[in-house]
């Protein structure tokens, strides 16, 4: 019996959900199989632990028919209060993590060609950028749809961008 790999997709919020779900639908090369297991935000890594824990006692290491191979890869932000700790956890729990540079709006702003400076603190920043966004793209990042995105990426661009993910997609 030949194994099947899944891969579940563990996002940070809505927004990451929304850009994993187009990256998927755009550049899988549906030899694979993905689940989208949002986590409902996190900022900390005593956030992200217990909402880690739940979804690993969910599903584990093995999916639901005894024939596959479970991984986990986490979409999330780089601006959080504890990201290096929680990348950290995540790598020394074996997964992938693919990151939001600083986070998903500004990494989509980047990609629409807005000149992004880091010159506040990072509550502010967040704030500014998230305002950005709104002022750049006229919604919410978790708002955004395929044709948004679609203005966005190419196979360049998503490989250079989303090098993780790329990667998953592609092997």
């Amino acid at each position: 019996m030949q194994l099947k790999d899944v891969y579940i997709i563990c996002s940070e919020g809505e927004a990451e959900d929304n850009l994993f779900g187009y990256l998927k639908t755009k550049y899988n090369s549906k030899k694979k199989s993905f689940k989208a297991k949002p986590l409902g935000g996190f900022s900390t890594i005593t956030v992200f632990k217990r909402k880690y824990n739940r979804v690993y006692k969910e599903i584990g290491l093995r999916g639901s028919k005894p024939n596959e191979r479970v991984h986990f890869v986490f979409l999330i932000d780089n601006d959080l209060d504890d990201s290096d700790k929680i990348v950290e956890f995540i790598r020394t729990e074996g997964h992938e993590v693919q990151l939001c540079e600083r986070n998903t709006e500004t990494a989509l702003l980047g990609l629409a060609g807005v000149t992004l400076t880091v010159d506040t603190p990072l509550p502010d920043f967040r704030k500014k950028f998230k305002t950005k966004f709104i002022e750049k793209f006229g919604k919410e990042a978790h708002k955004m749809k395929d044709a948004d995105f679609d203005e966005l990426f190419d196979e360049s661009i998503f490989a250079t961008n989303f090098a993780v993910l790329h990667k998953i997609f592609n092997s």
